[in-house]
């Protein structure tokens, strides 16, 4: 399978975009990890991830 140059881009632009993403969540989630309820518990949690797309 031969990708054109605009699909290539787009495919490299979906993947920067993506890690952009999760960088973002994961230094969201890092700066409040202490924040926790009266019980403990941490009040901000990664809860998975999405599906990748077809």
């Amino acid at each position: 399978m031969c990708l054109t140059l605009d699909e290539i881009c787009r495919e490299g632009a979906r993947r920067m975009s993506a890690a952009a993403l999760e960088a973002e969540v994961d230094e969201y989630i890092t700066n409040l990890v202490d924040r926790v309820d009266d019980e403990g518990r941490r009040l901000v949690v990664r809860n998975g991830h999405a599906r990748p797309a077809p």
